[in-house]
């Protein structure tokens, strides 16, 4: 089975095969982290959120749980990796992955039906520039600048929100296919060997 079809059926997989799949995702979710970070910011502490998109791709295949979990463990990851564990910058993070994960799973939950991809990601991102102004304010007071700084990331958020939900579509539209295509492989060679037995 494929990446996207053991998320799908994470429940059914033994606990060996749930933990190395959690494992997995955790590291994928770290290493865009990690590569976020060497992108230029217009603000400190701002980013475009490309860990993300495993959170997005959990949360579009009902793992709300999952997402929580590997939204939680990839900054913990990230940030032992970065040696900036602890710092304000840590938390800023952990409380944006999480909150967001958190909002997306139960904006899903009750309007997956009608919502799209785009639109749980833009409700992604909110929450997290809104968490993190919530952290930023308990740390330096809510001031005016405090206002301003979430402000600015929410409106920044609308452009890379619809970013993640354009990769997270295609993604999850491209693995689809190829599942499709292999289950059709594998329909088509169970049935050879019957067709063969026939034509003898």
């Amino acid at each position: 089975m494929g990446l996207l079809s053991d998320i799908e059926h994470f429940e059914r997989l033994s606990s060996e095969r749930q933990e190395f799949l959690m494992a997995y995702l955790v590291a994928i979710a770290s290493l865009l982290s990690v590569v976020d970070s060497w992108i230029p910011k217009p603000l400190p502490l701002a980013k475009i959120g490309l860990a993300n998109i495993v959170t997005l791709v959990l949360v579009m295949r009902s793992r709300y749980r999952l997402s929580f979990v590997v939204a939680f463990f990839r900054v913990v990851v990230s940030h032992v990796l970065g040696g900036t564990l602890f710092t304000f910058g840590f938390w800023l993070s952990l409380a944006g992955s999480v909150f967001s994960a958190l909002v997306m799973s139960g904006v899903h939950r009750i309007g997956g039906e009608w919502l799209s991809v785009y639109g749980i990601s833009l409700w992604g991102g909110w929450a997290h520039a809104l968490a993190q102004g919530v952290v930023a304010g308990l740390f330096l007071g809510f001031n005016r600048g405090v206002i301003l700084y979430v402000a600015f990331l929410m409106i920044i958020g609308i452009g890379t929100s619809l970013a993640l939900g354009w990769i997270v579509q295609n993604y999850l539209d491209t693995e689809t296919e190829i599942d499709k295509n292999h289950q059709d492989e594998k329909s088509n060679a169970t049935h050879d060997p019957e067709e063969k037995t026939s034509a003898l």
